[in-house]
């Protein structure tokens, strides 16, 4: 029943508990600006109040968002294994909580049947022993009445047809990384017989983390010991079909690694695979290993398809692709394990430097310091013992002029006076001359000790005749 009135929209929407008072005061107020219920759904789903979804349901007629403890938010999508569809998806919230998950909710057909119930306990309780970051986890199955639903963990994500048909065709590294971690997850499953049955692009979610993650887990089939049929795995929903036959679901890890190379080659060409189409007429410039392991992968018989999902994986983990080298390719060499030992490989990847002589002396000279205790090479204590001699060498020699200059007699002008008397003739006592404060003579320092080394005195300065001293006037009386 579509809703033409605003009082009967407003009375819905208070039914729906999706408000609180302030908030409905605020429809309210819209409601008598307006006057339609479509303006007013509009315009509570642009301030964010409610979702379009239940923007839609609430013109539709319909006021019930409560399943259990969780409030419906939006329907993700219509899953299921048959054509009809047995689950509709939704984002729920834990109304006290406040944590998103995803409930997937049996159609009522499936609740009551008693052998489609119990097959779907079954396989719940196999998906909740799963724990691996790349298989969506499952929390809990519950009812509200006789309806049934698995509340799983909620990836904020997109699934690979919507990454391709918003983002384009991803880089040949990048598909090789999702699919890589698409069969670690299935690996993980397949261990523990649990196969998914109905893999698709939309059927794995990458987050903003770049981590992927396996959905309708818990739609699959348990592999029954001995079985290991390998039928054609279709899309089965309306509107999404992923291959161009109709044969039933496949029920083997074969089947599952079939549909991870459909996924792949979804990726590579942004195309349905129906077997004959080749991925060089779509993208030319894709490597042929990499070609050659999504070929393998969606091979007819199961005997020319990898092994196991852990083959699939470390074929891909050991892919290099051949291009130029950009920022990814040097960030992804972090994870290679190096051949050698790691002092070499860092030594290797360094450049060679020319440094000059007289910025290597200072840095020679820290480095000895910091190797003080250790075993010195012949050379550097060559250069040590070199230069003290030649530091000593040089103190000598200063010590030998000084000696020198304090022996010579002062020389008439203006320069300072001798740290020695001259001799003076015999006569009568003299008075000193009065010493002024700026002719006071420098203190003595006695020089360093050292042992000279054996050097050839200086030659001696010849020597002068004695000059006749100033006449001095005796002082006033």
């Amino acid at each position: 029943m579509a809703i033409t009135r605003a009082a009967e929209f407003l009375d819905l929407l208070q039914k729906s508990q999706l408000l609180d008072p302030e908030q409905l005061g605020e429809a309210r107020r819209l409601a008598a600006r307006s006057g339609h219920p479509r303006s007013i759904a509009e315009s509570l789903a642009h301030d964010g109040l409610i979702t379009r979804w239940q923007a839609g349901q609430l013109l539709a007629g319909r006021s019930s968002f409560l399943l259990g403890k969780y409030r419906l938010i939006e329907l993700l999508s219509r899953r299921g294994a048959d054509a009809g569809g047995s689950a509709n998806v939704f984002l729920g919230e834990h109304v006290t909580m406040n944590r998103r998950v995803a409930l997937k909710v049996l159609s009522r057909r499936i609740s009551r049947d008693s052998d489609s119930l119990e097959r779907f306990f079954s396989e719940a309780r196999a998906v909740a022993a799963l724990d691996h970051k790349n298989i969506v986890r499952a929390y809990s199955v519950d009812n509200e009445e006789d309806r049934y639903y698995l509340v799983t963990e909620y990836v904020d994500g997109r699934n690979l047809r919507q990454i391709v048909e918003e983002d384009g065709l991803p880089d040949f590294p990048a598909a090789a990384d999702i699919i890589r971690q698409a069969a670690d997850g299935l690996a993980h499953a397949h261990q523990r017989n649990l196969i998914h049955g109905n893999l698709r692009p939309s059927s794995l979610l990458v987050n903003e983390q770049g981590v992927v993650k396996i959905v309708d887990m818990g739609l699959a089939r348990l592999a029954e010991p001995g079985d290991s049929g390998d039928s054609d795995s279709g899309d089965s929903d309306s509107g999404d079909s992923d291959s161009g036959d109709s044969d039933s679901i496949g029920s083997d890890a074969q089947a599952d690694l079939r549909d991870l190379g459909r996924a792949f080659y979804f990726l590579l060409t942004g195309r349905q695979s129906t077997g004959l189409d080749d991925i060089l007429q779509k993208r030319p410039d894709a490597p042929g290993e990499l070609v050659r392991i999504c070929r393998r992968m969606m091979a007819a018989e199961p005997e020319d398809r990898p092994r196991s999902a852990e083959e699939v994986s470390r074929l891909l983990a050991t892919w290099r692709p051949p291009v130029l080298r950009g920022k990814s390719d040097i960030a992804s060499d972090r994870d290679r394990a190096w051949d050698g030992p790691i002092e070499e490989e860092a030594e290797a990847s360094l450049p060679r430097i020319r440094i000059a002589a007289d910025v290597q002396a200072p840095i020679d000279a820290k480095r000895d310091d910091a190797d003080e205790g250790q075993d010195a090479r012949p050379a550097r204590r060559w250069k040590i013992l070199t230069a003290a001699i030649g530091a000593v060498s040089a103190g000598v020699l200063l010590a030998v002029g000084i000696l020198w200059m304090i022996g010579q007699d002062p020389e008439e002008g203006d320069g300072p006076p001798a740290r020695t008397q001259a001799r003076q003739p015999a006569g009568p006592p003299q008075e000193p001359a009065p010493i002024r404060p700026n002719d006071a003579p420098p203190p003595e320092v006695d020089p360093p000790e050292v042992d000279p080394p054996e050097v050839d005195p200086p030659e001696e300065p010849p020597q002068q005749p004695p000059q006749e001293p100033p006449p001095v006037e005796p002082p006033p009386v």
